[in-house]
């Protein structure tokens, strides 16, 4: 009877290196809780602008024929471990199988979750027994992403399934991910009137000459510490060599689907206010509904237009509980 065995092993990880002491300044815990419930003592970064599951396969699947002495045109089937493919279809497989320049062999995927490598070795070495192929690619490789808010998480993970692990980012990611990049948007929602910087000035210094910023915040002061106001008369300015669009209210250049997407927004609260008794009724009764109230009966109601033109205003809690 035939049976198999593993000849040759390789592995890749990507270049930038997080470890449990730096993850303690982010969060609330320690190297050795970390190490005594996990076992990580370090973690890998992906740079997104040229880390995909497959070329990262194709790097270790190199290191395993190496030191195998086998070639890729040894390969006679590919069996590809993963719950983070590229992509849904085609599968993280056959992408691979392109990366090595194979051509007229099999590629399956499998997803698993943490046991998806093991059934792959199982399916490797069952094709190995039955006579079927003598020599078989198994590969295991997945990725993460990564955001600062857990809802966005949330949604990713509920529109895209389990193509993506999610965590949270941080500046260190960040500055990473922004000395690769070519093109940069800023889309951050304003916290009390204002976007935050999430992108210092040295970040935008360690940039590629010549990439691009498109400061979507810039209504609300902008989310790039670099960003100035911008017009359509001159829309992009220079600055460390780097290319800055911010232009106000985006959304107006393009009418029609600005329109859909608010339209998708409001007629549900609009419907939800018809229901209830009308707006009155929706300010009183829901505090997320009564935040974006910026009037209420002639009376300024929204703090930071009130600063920006020196005007006077009323906390609106004050004014609903008149009424009360």
């Amino acid at each position: 009877m035939r049976y198999s065995k593993i000849v040759g092993l390789g592995h890749h990880v990507p270049e930038t290196v997080i470890t449990n002491a730096q993850l303690s300044s982010m969060m609330d815990t320690t190297n050795e809780w970390i190490i005594e419930r996990t076992g990580i003592k370090e973690r890998r970064w992906i740079d997104p602008t040229k880390d995909t599951v497959a070329n990262m396969a194709a790097k270790a699947t190199r290191m395993a024929l190496e030191r195998a002495k086998l070639t890729e045109k040894d390969i006679e089937f590919i069996v590809f471990a993963t719950i983070t493919p590229d992509y849904f279809f085609p599968g993280s497989g056959v992408l691979l199988q392109r990366e090595l320049g194979l051509e007229s062999i099999g590629a399956l995927d499998i997803r698993n979750a943490c046991s998806g490598f093991i059934y792959a070795l199982s399916v490797a070495d069952q094709f190995i027994k039955t006579g079927m192929y003598k020599t078989i690619l198994v590969v295991g490789a997945e990725i993460q992403v990564f955001d600062n808010h857990l809802y966005k998480l949330r949604r990713i993970k509920h529109t895209l399934g389990n193509q993506f692990y999610t965590s949270t980012i941080d500046t260190i990611t960040l500055s990473e991910c922004l000395k690769n990049a070519d093109v940069v948007i800023g889309a951050l929602r304003a916290e009390k009137g204002k976007a935050r910087h999430v992108v210092s000035e040295e970040m935008v210094k360690n940039m590629r000459p010549d990439s691009l910023i498109i400061d979507l915040s810039i209504d609300q002061g902008g989310c790039i510490a670099t960003s100035e106001t911008t017009s359509l008369n001159r829309p992009v300015f220079r600055k460390y060599d780097i290319i800055h669009y911010c232009v106000p209210n985006v959304a107006s250049r393009v009418a029609t689907t600005a329109t859909t997407a608010l339209s998708n927004i409001f007629t549900p609260t609009i419907l939800r206010a018809a229901e209830e008794g009308g707006v009155e009724e929706m300010i009183f009764s829901h505090k997320w509904f009564m935040k974006g109230v910026y009037t209420y009966k002639g009376t300024l109601t929204n703090e930071s237009i009130a600063r920006k033109f020196a005007m006077k205003f009323k906390n609106i809690e004050l004014l609903l509980a008149l009424r009360m």
